[in-house]
């Protein structure tokens, strides 16, 4: 079940490196791509850099769009993941 956490505490989750869930989307278009490359840059504003090959339809969406969504998988996803 997704959770949402408030930016204030939400660098604790991905502190640690975990594998992330990125989502995006531009008008019609949405994608997802698992990123095991992130980190935690600033926490007063909240800023998380990503790292996501250029070839990924990701990118494309992200550049487009200016944003995108991150998402922590639970353990109860670890096999879907």
């Amino acid at each position: 079940m997704k959770k949402p956490v408030p930016v204030s505490s939400a660098n604790r989750l991905i502190n640690h490196g975990p594998v992330i869930l990125v989502t995006s989307q531009y008008k019609d278009a949405g994608n997802i791509v698992t990123l095991a490359w992130n980190t935690p840059v600033s926490h007063s504003p909240m800023l998380v850099a990503i790292a996501v090959a250029n070839k990924h339809y990701s990118t494309e969406l992200i550049t487009k769009s200016g944003e995108f969504v991150i998402n922590v998988p639970n353990v109860d996803l670890m096999k879907q993941v």
